[in-house]
């Protein structure tokens, strides 16, 4: 529990950081181990830091995930990523994502869809590597079309 702390401290630390050269977003993915997410995009390079908490689960299950992405293809209408992080509490290891966003709505590109495929090496005594499908939507506060 005192590590699940941690991370939370870290987080809000994280997303405490004002900078005017940097946008704050939200986002949900739907899947076997489905998981919200805050997240914040670095403008002056394609990075994006995640802190990510399991969902549809008590309390005490509750998984914190932090994950740095970053864009190799940055687009105004799409964005294919790739990133590695940490995930502790419930299936604890190491997450590696890749995914795609897509922004289809041109009157509304702070909204989009995503898709994402992550796999997750435990560290367990019998180290299972477990393949993480998800989709679903993010909001970025003031992104501005390209």
């Amino acid at each position: 529990m005192k590590l699940i702390r941690v991370f939370l401290l870290v987080g809000a630390v994280f997303l405490s950081v004002q900078s005017a050269q940097a946008q704050l977003g939200i986002s949900y993915h739907q899947s076997g181990l489905p998981f919200a997410g805050i997240q914040y995009n670095f403008q002056e390079v394609p990075l994006m830091a995640e802190l990510r908490l399991s969902t549809d689960i008590d309390f005490d299950n509750i998984a914190p995930e932090v994950v740095a992405t970053y864009s190799f293809v940055n687009q105004s209408q799409h964005e294919v990523y790739g990133g590695v992080g940490l995930r502790v509490n419930t299936i604890p290891g190491l997450v590696v994502p890749i995914g795609l966003r897509v922004y289809p709505l041109e009157n509304f590109s702070n909204l989009g869809l995503h898709t994402e495929i992550a796999p997750i090496i435990t560290t367990e005594d019998n180290w299972e590597h477990i393949l993480r499908g998800s989709w679903g939507f993010h909001y970025i506060f003031g992104r501005n079309s390209n």
